[in-house]
């Protein structure tokens, strides 16, 4: 069985009122922030993969939510909700979240992002 993990093309930055092509008002390049989400593609698909062959019928949304410091690395990092309501694979995608770094935002800002990935098997 093939299992696939869909990075959503959108991705929330809150505050993100435009003024700038592809930079929300806190100042982050959210194409750079989506580019260093799918590098960790494979990990967050080791993470459903563990799991998917316990429960065949696993699949879902799941919302990441964190904040991106000054130095591009990640704080505060949670489930902000989910469908797929399994607590190892939420965990493992939480423990490849905070691993990943990400540009840093202007003049030292904080970002707090928002992303979903949706989970099913094919």
């Amino acid at each position: 069985m093939k299992s696939s993990v869909l990075l959503i093309i959108s991705l929330f930055v809150v505050g993100c009122a435009s003024t700038a092509p592809n930079k929300s008002q806190l100042g982050i390049d959210k194409d750079a922030v989506r580019n260093a989400m799918r590098t960790h593609v494979p990990q967050y698909k080791e993470c459903y993969d563990a799991e998917i062959k316990k429960n065949k019928k696993l699949e879902g949304k799941v919302v990441l939510r964190w904040m991106i410091n000054g130095d591009g690395q990640v704080e505060e990092e949670k489930i902000q909700t989910t469908t797929l309501n399994n607590k190892k694979v939420e965990k493992c995608l939480l423990n490849v979240l905070s691993k990943t770094t990400f540009p840093k935002p202007d003049a030292g800002a904080i970002a707090d992002v928002s992303y979903p990935l949706l989970f099913r098997s094919n």
